[in-house]
């Protein structure tokens, strides 16, 4: 095997507010490259589509996180991570048959478990994010980004969930730090 390290201050900067206010999610034109093209689980660098996607969901907004859809149309992943929506205490995020089986994707799904949280791994449509209570992204440098707004609608009551703050919380026990204070300490 071959290990790389990469070390570099980590930018909170961007995304330190949509912890309290949440993110817009937008859905972008670019679909995902089929997984008969290239297997989801594998995390390559090559993330040209991905850019592209995320280019074209920050023409509707600057700061939006592309809600990347399949060929059939699908919701699969984001440029850098996974989504999940909470519809009536469920949290659902898509099945590994369309997007990264990521590291971040399996500790929310771990934390649900452990919080009492029902969990499913189920084919997503957009219109199951624009009527879901709760919408999040999760991925490595923020660990779990809230969601409040899906193309241009709120979602649930536009507010960060109950659920989404409980695995925030219990993220932020499990490695020791206050993830929120962290990337707010960056802008103060």
């Amino acid at each position: 095997p071959t290990v790389m390290i990469f070390t570099q201050p980590m930018n909170l900067k961007p995304w330190a507010k949509f912890y309290k206010q949440g993110c817009h999610g937008v859905t972008p034109m670019s679909r995902m490259v089929p997984s008969q093209s290239l297997d989801p689980r594998i995390k390559n660098r090559s993330r040209l589509p991905y850019t592209l996607a995320e280019m074209q969901a920050k023409l509707v907004d600057p700061e939006a996180q592309s809600v990347i859809l399949d060929l059939d149309g699908h919701v699969a992943e984001n440029k850098g991570g996974n989504i999940f929506a909470v519809s009536k205490g469920v949290l659902r995020t898509p099945t590994t048959v369309n997007c990264l089986a990521g590291i971040s994707r399996a500790t929310a799904l771990e934390l649900a478990q452990q919080l009492g949280i029902p969990t499913q791994e189920t084919v997503l449509q957009p219109y199951d994010l624009a009527t879901a209570d709760e919408m999040f992204f999760t991925s490595t440098p923020y660990c779990i980004m809230p969601s409040t707004k899906f193309n241009g609608h709120a979602v649930g009551d536009g507010q960060v969930g109950p659920v989404t703050k409980r695995l925030l919380a219990a993220w932020s026990d499990l490695v020791g730090l206050d993830i929120v204070a962290q990337a707010e300490a960056q802008i103060n």
